[in-house]
């Protein structure tokens, strides 16, 4: 099941994004994301949301959605993540489908990836456009 990540959720999302962290061979991009859960977990906010993906009552993933209007409406995954143990069993693709969804509801003329997921993802009609470099700002 996956649902949007509700304010109650945070110890769970955090507890997520942690789990992100460690898992990830880019750690550096995603230590980034503690600072930004309340702000995916904001409901005011509509331009940004985060999903959580329940296997039974464990919480075995997450999806963050962002939206930009300008220029392009473009609705972008900041973070998707899965949990060693559950992966290839159709949850990533569940939080793929779910962003899909909500790219259309509110408004997106394209998609973007911001992450790198391992998987090919021109099966679904993707393209890779470009390579992208990132510095933290210190």
């Amino acid at each position: 099941m996956i649902r949007i990540a509700a304010p109650e959720d945070r110890l769970l999302v955090e507890s997520l994004v942690e789990n992100l962290i460690e898992d990830s061979k880019y750690k550096g991009f995603f230590e980034g994301f503690r600072d930004l859960v309340p702000v995916y977990l904001d409901r005011a906010n509509k331009n940004n949301i985060c999903v959580v993906v329940l296997d039974g009552e464990e919480a075995v993933g997450l999806g963050g959605f962002d939206f930009f209007e300008h220029p392009f409406y473009i609705a972008r995954i900041a973070a998707i993540y899965v949990k060693k143990e559950f992966r290839n069993k159709g949850f990533a693709s569940e939080i793929l489908d779910t962003f899909e969804i909500w790219g259309k509801i509110v408004g997106a003329k394209m998609y973007n990836l911001g992450i790198s997921t391992g998987a090919d993802l021109t099966k679904r009609g993707y393209q890779e456009y470009e390579v992208l470099y990132m510095k933290k700002v210190k």
